[in-house]
């Protein structure tokens, strides 16, 4: 038998919090989010030394190249493998107690499986790849061709393949390879046709998303992220409407996101030239889809308020029903009057107005949200395993949603083995009625305001074991979730908190 370790998530790199301390560097946030690497360490020197055959699989997005810039800025994929090699030694060097456990671990005689991710496709070309295995051993298997990994009746993949936000092209990742291999250029004006592009949510991180974690840092640790960060924004700063708006109006970034679907339940389409763009979408669908119609409402109607006070039409301290309203119209008019109401509520900087229609919304996400439920799951994921559980396997293993689960299916299990890094929760206040959610609700928002959100921010540090026979003749024996809490608490039940404070710093 053999005994796999599997994490996954892990995002190693990104500027610490020391290099912007009292942010003396304003337009260069730390975008660091794994902050417990020395309790990563010991868990790669735990496994070494459990007995027999041992394997550990990091199951995609090994590092985050999204998160490094000190060798120019982030980008959504970094083409040449120089400057690939460059981010991939920042990482390694901000890292580097990892890196040697690492490296150790593999000349101890371990076994060490890497998977490809969505944030660190680089690691796939020729040149990187190769400095890679320079720094870890030669030993080490590295799955980045598309391919789930498989150990007997287990299969492990990374997930991203479901998320239509984050599929990569590994078509045209395989053409890159192919004339890189050879020294050869990759012609750029020829790309979008037949080379890798990077996924939309990759181009959302670095266009859009790092820029809004100048001001907000939360961006990248709140769960469910895609859900409750619009409102949550636009609570915060209503003028960032016509920002956020341009991003879903983006005809490229949403073109490729309507494209790269799922055809059937574990099957995506292919990767190029298959659907056309969605028709008509613009926040207000956005917003309506996440939060509903009712919840979506006051947003929808303050936009008004800010696409007018953007206009100068209305000057600081206007009346509402002006008549300049009555001029132009009713329409006019009550916008006017919205506007006149919203330039009174950014005097205060918590408006009561403003928290109750956030509660409205964030109140709707959660009667359905799941996130922290062991149990419960997507139904995109979910499906998906079921699909690949067909294929005569006892245990299906994702990551990709920085989300642990343990659930069982009609005749597999199937586990999600979460992340390494922060992660944000919600407080739980937020459900009940907004009388006595007000308070809660209140400081999570100011603590977003002024960056200091840790109150809110868990470290789970979630691991899958699975024993399992690897030709596959003997059913799964034992698979289970575990968070590593340190020595003593090695196996500790999942979703348990890390010590506040207890990491990296």
């Amino acid at each position: 038998m053999r005994t796999l370790f599997v994490v996954s998530d892990l995002h190693l790199g990104g500027r610490p919090p020391a290099q912007a301390a009292g942010d003396a560097a304003p337009d260069a946030p730390p975008f660091r989010i794994n902050h417990a690497l020395p309790h990563l360490a010991r868990f790669i020197r735990w496994v070494e030394t459990q007995p027999g055959d041992t394997e550990l699989v990091i199951n995609g997005d090994f590092v985050d190249f999204l998160a490094e810039d000190d060798a120019g800025p982030a980008q959504a994929w970094t083409a040449r493998e120089e400057d690939a090699i460059a981010r991939l030694d920042q990482i390694v060097h901000r890292t580097s107690h990892v890196f040697d456990a690492l490296r150790y671990f593999v000349q101890s005689g371990k076994r060490l499986t890497l998977l490809l991710g969505n944030h660190d496709p680089e690691l796939s070309l020729p040149a990187v790849r190769h400095h890679l295995f320079g720094l870890l051993g030669r030993d080490v298997r590295f799955i980045y061709d598309g391919e789930a990994y498989r150990v007997g009746r287990v299969l492990i993949e990374h997930g991203n393949r479901y998320d239509r936000w984050n599929m990569l092209d590994f078509d045209g990742l395989r053409q890159e390879r192919s004339l890189r291999s050879r020294g050869m250029p990759v012609p750029e004006e020829a790309r979008a046709d037949r080379f890798f592009t990077p996924p939309a949510g990759s181009r959302l991180v670095v266009d859009v998303m790092n820029h809004l974690k100048q001001r907000y840092r939360f961006i990248d640790l709140l769960k469910p992220e895609t859900a409750a960060v619009l409102p949550l924004l636009l609570a915060l700063e209503p003028d960032l409407w016509p920002t956020l708006d341009r991003l879903v109006r983006s005809p490229g970034l949403f073109a490729q996101y309507a494209r790269d679907g799922l055809a059937a339940p574990g099957t995506p389409k292919q990767a190029r030239h298959l659907a056309q763009q969605r028709r008509g979408q613009t926040l207000v669908d956005e917003l309506e889809r996440t939060v509903g119609a009712a919840a979506a409402r006051p947003f929808i109607d303050e936009a008004g308020a800010v696409a007018l006070l953007a206009s100068g039409d209305v000057p600081l301290g206007q009346r509402a029903g002006a008549a300049g309203g009555e001029r132009r119209g009713p329409a006019w008019g009550a916008m006017a009057r919205s506007a006149a109401a919203l330039l009174r509520m950014r005097v205060a900087a918590l408006p009561e107005r403003r928290l109750h229609q956030l509660h409205t919304a964030l109140r709707a996400l959660g009667e359905q949200d799941c996130s922290f439920d062991l149990e419960r799951e997507s139904p995109t994921y979910l499906d998906a395993a079921r699909a690949t559980a067909a294929g005569g396997f006892d245990v299906v293993v994702y990551g990709h949603t920085h989300l642990p689960k343990q659930i069982r299916l009609d005749s597999a299990l199937y586990l999600n083995t979460g992340t390494w890094c922060d992660v944000m929760r919600m407080p739980p206040e937020i459900g009940l009625p907004y009388e006595a959610a007000g308070p809660a609700l209140r400081r999570f928002v100011e603590a977003l305001r002024t960056n200091d959100y840790r109150a809110y921010v868990c470290r789970y540090l979630t691991y899958a074991r699975i024993a399992v026979d690897p030709q596959g003749h003997a059913p799964v024996t034992e698979a289970a979730l575990h968070s590593y809490c340190g020595p003593g608490r090695e196996a500790s039940p999942p979703l348990t908190p890390l010590a506040s404070g207890d990491g990296d710093a």
